[in-house]
């Protein structure tokens, strides 16, 4: 690792929470975790635009309202930051991973770089996603649809077919003419 990339890391470290043990961190962030959750489902209770039931297709409304809001500058009228709403819509987006996903689990662990800084994510497989948020989202690039985090969704928790692996599970038999 580069020495740029260590003190980028070290950074990043520097604000994780910081806890005497694995237990004491697993109690806390998932208590933050079912909090954040509710407040997001809280939110898109009042909001027209934002769906939360926990669905795949849950987290296009949920973009889509997100640029309404931003578009409109209507975070205010839901009571919240934006700030505050992108940390939201990442614990959320693991959720629906952690719902759909195959084998897909929430996750606390230790922080690679800094002993005793915790972090909270999912894990599917042998990969871990260690991500609390869709910070300036609206800055994505190549977000022209505005289906990024679907898309991200897509990529990283629904199985793809391995080359050469038919997609079909049956298929019709020919009829001739």
């Amino acid at each position: 690792m580069s020495q740029y990339s260590m003190q980028v890391a070290q950074s990043y470290g520097d604000r994780l929470p910081s806890f005497s043990s694995l237990e004491e961190a697993q109690r806390l962030l998932f208590a933050e975790r079912d909090a954040r959750l509710a407040e997001f489902k809280a939110i898109a209770a009042k909001s027209a635009t934002v769906n939360a039931d926990d669905s795949p297709a849950s987290l296009k409304t949920m973009e889509a309202g997100y640029f309404q809001l931003i578009e409109s500058n209507g975070f205010a009228s839901l009571g919240i930051s934006r700030l505050r709403f992108e940390d939201l819509m990442g614990t959320y987006f693991c959720q629906v991973a952690v719902t759909h996903g195959p084998n897909t689990i929430w996750q606390v662990k230790e922080f690679d770089f800094q002993k005793g800084r915790y972090e909270i994510g999912v894990k599917t497989g042998l990969a871990s996603l260690m991500f609390n948020s869709f910070r300036d989202h609206f800055r994505t690039p190549r977000n022209v649809r505005r289906t990024a985090i679907h898309r991200m969704y897509q990529r990283r928790f629904v199985p793809q077919p391995r080359p050469g692996q038919s997609t079909e599970t049956t298929r019709a038999p020919r009829v001739s003419s």
